[in-house]
């Protein structure tokens, strides 16, 4: 399955996204903020289901030192947090580097950052050790405008891969008190962690499309 977020506009404390999927709109999307405060609060449409994420850490694991947490609610009920944390593996000399966390209905996603200069994002998506999806964004910019493309197995992992790239838009890209910067522009990163690096899977997309 393949599902398409893609930002609609931006104003000054807002930005708005549509989600879509066969050629179809199946969502909508919009992060408002304050002018005092980094980041902001989302209001989420999906497939019928209303979602809201607040900033809060009601549902974060402490041990996880989550960074800008927030909390899902899903029809008013409180049902996970997604964040941001620091991996360490290795011994004490070894890098660090940022994954997405999401727990929702009691279930861990992990999203890790692979990025590829040029080609832009290739970021897997784990759900109890196992690859489930992979979110690709584009390094090219036009507008100041993201979209998010996402693949995966099964359209039950959907609304977890969206929570994720919010939550990453939230702490790469959004723009607090900014308006869109008209124009084309690159965002080039390369990944060079080993260990980063080994979540990335380049069969999956063959995998999954059934190529060889």
């Amino acid at each position: 399955m393949h599902l398409v977020m893609r930002q609609q506009a931006k104003e000054l404390f807002e930005a708005t996204f549509v989600i879509g999927a066969n050629n179809m709109q199946i969502g909508d999307m919009r992060i408002t903020s304050q002018i005092s405060r980094v980041g902001g609060d989302w209001t989420i449409n999906y497939s019928g289901t209303q979602i809201a994420l607040k900033r809060g850490k009601n549902f974060a694991p402490k041990e996880d030192k989550p960074f800008r947490p927030y909390d899902i609610y899903v029809n008013n009920e409180g049902v996970g947090s997604v964040y941001q944390k620091i991996i360490k593996e290795g011994g004490p000399f070894s890098d660090e580097y940022p994954v997405f966390v999401l727990w929702l209905n009691g279930v861990c996603y992990t999203l890790y950052p692979v990025c590829f200069g040029e080609e832009g994002a290739k970021s897997p998506v784990y759900c109890n050790g196992v690859q489930v999806a992979e979110v690709h964004k584009a390094a090219a910019i036009y507008d100041d405008l993201h979209e998010y493309n996402i693949y995966m197995y099964d359209r039950q992992y959907g609304l977890a891969c969206i929570l994720l790239c919010a939550h990453s838009y939230d702490i790469g890209f959004y723009k607090n008190g900014e308006k869109i910067t008209k124009g084309y522009y690159k965002k080039l990163y390369t990944t060079t962690d080993k260990e980063l690096l080994e979540k990335y899977n380049p069969a999956f997309m063959a995998g999954l499309y059934g190529q060889p």
